[in-house]
């Protein structure tokens, strides 16, 4: 694949988005509006809702460069077929990932997709070979993978080991989502669209526990023991899902232990939302939101501390927006922030704490898991 240049000759990633939502955005302010943060040029050329072409052109009107006017279509189909779309960026709601993905690798265009990227392991895998297949780029938009924060904590834990060689990591992530007040038919309440903190909010926790304790060099990429419960509600169709869920993963490698809670009927307590224990009194503490962590703190034993601070004044989707870029003008078909197989692990993951949990959705029927 390569890259349009504009009319000065400087390489621009021309992105065409499936899905006008909230997500998207986000994902378009900082595309089109946060140009101070991005190393590379970036392009909205198309807009795509499922069925309304209006929805779309109002999306466009409020991200329109300053020398052009996105497309709006009322399609999918339509714009996976435009030759003037480099990248696809996907952020509709997960149960529809998979479909909605599958559409755009088989019109041989690369995808980043918003997290989780499928509701299942088989799912991701169906895609994943899909897009090997195409030789097309394809991954997962898990945002805090490509945050400076993140690889700045696994430099302190996994190269400096500042906490020492056994660690314990603590993550709380609360959202008060009013779940208790939501219409039945809200998404949030709805078993068959994808409903439940696991997928909704646990993927972050569990992701941190990723890069922090399942990628130190001292657990040599072994997966973890896991141990979930959760407090679940029952929808209009009498599915389950969760509201409030905790997972324990052991490491017996590396001798760390995680220990991981997401909530969505309730306020945060603290900012501190995670936390790293090692052997040597030092701990690790990462403040703000457990999806836009702000500050990183190493707490001593004589009581003194080092703040680190990686704020930033735009939502934080550069990041990964210029990775995709380096990407493609290397011709790489994944991101080594997050490859293939790492977004494939997090789904088998997400199975196992699902099956453990007796949580079905009806995406499960579409394959059988091995």
């Amino acid at each position: 694949m390569t890259i349009a240049q504009n009319s000065e000759n400087v390489p621009v990633l021309r992105w065409g988005f499936l899905g006008a939502g909230l997500i998207a955005a986000s994902f378009a302010e900082d595309l089109v509006q946060a140009q101070q943060h991005h190393k590379y040029q970036h392009e909205i050329v198309a807009v795509a809702t499922r069925n309304s072409q209006e929805r779309a052109a109002a999306f466009t009107e409020r991200f329109k460069g300053s020398s052009s006017f996105p497309k709006a279509y009322g399609s999918y189909e339509e714009l996976v077929q435009d030759s003037n779309v480099d990248i696809v960026y996907v952020s509709n709601h997960h149960p529809q990932h998979y479909d909605t993905v599958k559409l755009a690798l088989l019109a041989g265009k690369g995808v980043l997709c918003e997290k989780p990227l499928t509701i299942n392991y088989p799912e991701a895998l169906d895609l994943v070979e899909l897009a090997r297949e195409k030789k097309v780029f394809f991954a997962e938009g898990f945002w805090i993978r490509f945050f400076p924060i993140v690889k700045k904590a696994q430099q302190l834990l996994h190269e400096e080991r500042v906490c020492g060689k056994y660690l314990r990591l603590f993550i709380d992530f609360c959202l008060n989502s009013r779940f208790r007040e939501l219409p039945n038919e809200s998404r949030m309440c709805n078993v068959s669209l994808g409903a439940g903190a696991l997928l909704d909010m646990g993927v972050y926790p569990l992701t941190w526990s990723q890069v922090l304790l399942f990628d130190d060099p001292l657990n040599g990429k072994n997966d973890p023991t896991v141990s979930s419960n959760a407090l679940t509600f029952t929808d209009n169709n009498d599915d389950v899902g969760d509201y409030s869920t905790a997972v324990t993963l052991v490491f017996p490698k590396s001798q760390a232990i995680a220990v991981l809670c997401t909530s969505m009927d309730r306020d945060p307590v603290t900012q501190d939302f995670l936390r790293v224990d090692g052997d040597n009194g030092v701990q690790l503490i990462i403040s703000g939101k457990c999806f836009r962590p702000q500050t990183l703190t190493l707490k001593k034993p004589d009581g003194s501390s080092e703040i680190m601070d990686f704020s930033f004044d735009a939502t934080g989707f550069f990041y990964e927006q210029d990775a995709v870029f380096e990407c493609i003008m290397k011709n790489l078909n994944e991101a080594s922030e997050i490859p293939h197989g790492e977004s494939l692990r997090m789904m088998r993951l997400t199975d196992q704490i699902r099956h453990q949990l007796k949580i079905s959705y009806p995406a499960d029927i579409r394959f059988t898991t091995n």
